[in-house]
């Protein structure tokens, strides 16, 4: 379960941008008017109203502009401990007990209000009442989580077409490179588990996969238009073991690569 440790409601003053800092927890904020802008290691990060966004610890965030007017937000810095009891650590993967993605929009935004109001109440009225703070907090993130899966149903096509767009441009952008579900979520700012749902609704397969998918690819390009040996083919189609490479290019292609190279230039020749 998260541990709170502080929480509080941001009402802008008529001036003013969000400093720049490094956290050692999570913030969770929830947008209660207004529109907030962040920078989230140089990446941009925009919510509004009724929508959360959740800042990842260890990572560098500042404001991308001044405070609107209109701009009041809750927030609540917390942890999650391990099994062992020890708190997350910078960097790591945010919320692993629930997976909710790096941003949500709720339907129903009045409900969170609520939430967070008597989170902060339990925060203000006693110390002992931290316990219940949390619980609250465990809510919110349920409650974030089935809004998340909403949009992950198809609520929103467009997004998860964007979502997997932008996964297929880092395998390809990263292709040479060892990469994982994991990698690509840090990379994109989203939790692993919500990736992966999206990516195989939207592209109806997992995204290890994808991956393969375009390494195989590149792979059968290179037999076909290049002299290079099949180990070389593998680290450059970016398998550092070549006996995997062969069992992979079997699987998705039926051939193993020096059969496939073989077939093609039969083919072409008969063709000449």
């Amino acid at each position: 379960m998260p541990r709170v440790i502080s929480g509080g409601l941001f009402v802008c003053p008529g001036s003013g941008e969000h400093r720049e800092r490094v956290l050692d927890d999570y913030e969770l904020i929830f947008v209660r008017s207004g529109e907030l802008s962040m920078l989230e290691d140089g990446r941009e990060l925009t919510v509004g109203r009724g929508s959360a966004l959740l800042l990842w610890p260890g990572r560098t965030h500042r404001g991308l502009a001044p405070y609107p007017p209109d701009l009041s937000f809750y927030w609540v810095h917390f942890v999650v401990p391990d099994r062992g009891g020890r708190s997350s650590p910078a960097g790591a993967a945010p919320c692993e007990t629930v997976a909710v993605p790096q941003r949500v929009t709720v339907t129903h935004p009045e409900q969170l209000v609520a939430s967070f109001d008597r989170l902060l109440h339990a925060l203000a009225s006693d110390e002992e009442r931290g316990l219940e703070a949390s619980l609250v907090l465990s809510l919110v993130l349920v409650d974030l989580n089935r809004a998340a899966a909403t949009v992950d149903e198809g609520a929103d096509l467009a997004h998860r077409r964007s979502v997997v767009r932008r996964i297929d441009e880092y395998i390809a952008s990263n292709l040479h490179e060892r990469i994982s579900t994991r990698d690509i979520a840090r990379g994109l700012g989203y939790n692993a588990d919500y990736l992966s749902r999206v990516y195989h609704a939207g592209a109806g397969e997992t995204i290890t996969d994808g991956i393969h998918r375009r390494r195989i690819a590149e792979a059968r390009l290179l037999l076909t238009q290049t002299t290079r040996t099949v180990e070389q083919i593998a680290y450059a189609s970016g398998y550092s073991d070549p006996g995997y490479f062969r069992r992979v290019f079997r699987r998705y292609t039926g051939w193993s690569p020096k059969g496939f190279r073989d077939l093609y230039y039969r083919a072409k020749i008969n063709t000449l």
